[in-house]
């Protein structure tokens, strides 16, 4: 059986976008420090698989603010992506620091978990941060323990898009799922470059 919370969990996010919640103020924001990208695009230049998963054709969901994408390897592991448009007061913005704004991001995907955790009185999660740089762009991700498990996600951005990722796969090891994570950035990190 395939685990679907987490993709859910990914996919509840656009809803946080849609409320406004993403993102930095508007006196934060400039529409002149990066230039808008059509979450389309950032769909149209992901890599067809990231090591052993393959993009599934039939997973992808797109809006005019938001797309989700899912990967899928034959070892049950799954990478589920998401890309929100970064907003504020309802408006989409330009973040006029992209790295800020991604760990921005990332705070409000804690917060959401959390939430979710508090309404099935659950405990807050044990988030351990870690980050790192591939082809120039910077990744703020988390990892913490799920039962017997680790879950990850990161966020970067890419012009005025939010691009978040989670990795599926029941790891044990936090070393390995970080590097793990990593490993996908890498693959990520040259696809994006011409976007932002």
């Amino acid at each position: 059986m395939q685990r679907q919370v987490p993709l859910l969990l990914a996919l509840s996010s656009t809803t946080l976008a849609a409320a406004g919640l993403v993102g930095c103020s508007s006196e934060q924001a400039s529409t002149s420090e990066c230039s808008p990208v059509d979450p389309a695009a950032v769909r149209e230049a992901l890599p067809d698989s990231l090591g052993e998963a393959k993009l599934d054709p039939q997973s992808a969901e797109n809006d005019d603010h938001s797309f989700s994408a899912l990967y899928r390897a034959e070892d049950k592991e799954q990478v589920s992506l998401l890309g929100t448009k970064y907003e504020a007061e309802g408006a989409p913005v330009c973040p006029d620091d992209p790295n800020e704004a991604a760990q921005r991001y990332l705070e409000l995907l804690h917060d959401d978990l959390d939430a979710k955790n508090a309404a099935q009185q659950r405990p807050a999660n044990d988030y351990s941060p870690f980050e790192f740089t591939s082809a120039d762009r910077h990744f703020y991700c988390s990892a913490w323990p799920v039962k017997d498990s680790v879950s990850t996600t990161c966020v970067t951005t890419v012009g005025d898009v939010a691009l978040n990722y989670y990795l599926h796969r029941d790891g044990r090891d936090s070393a390995a799922e970080q590097q793990r994570m990593e490993d996908i950035g890498a693959e990520l990190a040259p696809a994006l470059q011409d976007l932002d």
